[in-house]
C-alpha cells in the first residue's frame, strides 16, 4: 500500500521505504506521552491536555459509549475509541475520539504494520471524529484546514468540533467540497446529535468543568 493513500483497508505497506513512510515511522517511533502528528510532512507537538480538555472528552465518550459495539452483542453499531495512531489523508493524526459504523465495518478496524519495527497505524478512515479544541491545536483544528482536509479527503463523514471556550459543539458533515456545519449545541442543550440520533445529547456533561474554571 502507498502510504500517501487517503483510503484503504490494507494491511500491508511497500517493503521499501519511500519519504513519506520514512517520516510516518519517525512519528510512530515518538512514545505516545509526547502527544505529537505527523502534519504537512513534518512532527507537530500537541500541549499536555489540561483537566478542561479531559473532562469534556469524557463528557463526550461517555453519553455515545453506550452504542460501542455490534447490535447483535447489545451495542448501538459503533466501533467507538479515542487517541489512536490514525494515517488519512497524507497526514499521521490522533483524534480524541474516533467512530466506525459496524454496519461498514463488521469487524473493528486493524492496525497496518510499517516498517521492520512493525509500528502499527489505521488507515480505514473513521465515520466519525471528534476534536476537543485546545490553544496548541486550534488552528490545526479550525483554523488552517490541515486536519479539517485530511478527514475531509479521506471520506469522513461527520466531524465535530468541541470549543471550550465558546462553550460549543458544532456538528459538521461532509459537503462535495468541504465539511459544512449542520448543528451547534451550547452549554445548555440537550438533544440528539447528528451521527448518534438515538442519544439524547447533555452539552452541560461536556463543558461543566470548562464553565466552571471560566466562572460562568
Amino acid at each position: 500500500m502507498d502510504p500517501t493513500a487517503t483510503e484503504s483497508s490494507t494491511d500491508e505497506l511497500p517493503a521499501t521505504p519511500s519519504a513519506a513512510q520514512r517520516r510516518l515511522e519517525a512519528w510512530l517511533s515518538l512514545p505516545h506521552g509526547d502527544r505529537a502528528e505527523l502534519i504537512g510532512g513534518c512532527i507537530r507537538y500537541k500541549a499536555m491536555p489540561s483537566f478542561e480538555h479531559g473532562d469534556a472528552v469524557i463528557g463526550v465518550s461517555e453519553q455515545i459509549g453506550r452504542l460501542r459495539g455490534p447490535p447483535n452483542a447489545g451495542g448501538g453499531g459503533w466501533w467507538l475509541s479515542q487517541e489512536v495512531d490514525l494515517y488519512v489523508g497524507g497526514q499521521g493524526l490522533r483524534p480524541d475520539l474516533v467512530g466506525w459504523r459496524v454496519a461498514k465495518h463488521p469487524a473493528p478496524p486493524r492496525k497496518v504494520n510499517v516498517g521492520d519495527r512493525h509500528f502499527g497505524v489505521y488507515v480505514t478512515p473513521p465515520d466519525w471524529v471528534c476534536e476537543v479544541l485546545s490553544e496548541s491545536t486550534r488552528a490545526r483544528d479550525e483554523d488552517d484546514g490541515l486536519k479539517w482536509r485530511a478527514y475531509w479527503e479521506a471520506g469522513v463523514e461527520h466531524y465535530w468540533l468541541v470549543d471550550l471556550v465558546r462553550s460549543q459543539l458544532t456538528v459538521y458533515r461532509r459537503g462535495q467540497r468541504d465539511f459544512e456545519p449542520v448543528d451547534v449545541a451550547g452549554r445548555t442543550t440537550v438533544k440528539a446529535l447528528t451521527p448518534f440520533d438515538g442519544v439524547e445529547f447533555d452539552a452541560r456533561r461536556v463543558f461543566m468543568l470548562a464553565d466552571l474554571a471560566s466562572g460562568t
